[in-house]
């Protein structure tokens, strides 16, 4: 089975995620400005916070998601 834990292995398989105006925030962040999973979080979060569905929970909900050990990115990210 393949590592997709480290935070490399995410931020290379984040943009397959993003769609439209958010691919194109993150393709206009340049290279190597974002190199740790929680920073892009972080700036991701900031950025468009606004428009994500949050649960009933709130919005700190998002702050504490982790991925579990088998648990494919996309599915983490939804």
């Amino acid at each position: 089975s393949y590592d997709y834990t480290t935070d490399t292995h995410k931020l290379k398989l984040f943009p397959s995620t993003l769609k439209n105006v958010t691919l194109r925030w993150f393709m206009g962040l340049g290279r190597n400005v974002v190199t740790m999973w929680e920073k892009m979080k972080e700036k991701f979060l900031d950025k468009y916070q606004d428009y994500c569905k949050l649960s009933s929970k709130g919005g700190d909900e998002i702050y504490r998601m982790t991925q579990k050990e088998d648990e494919p990115l996309e599915d983490y990210l939804k």
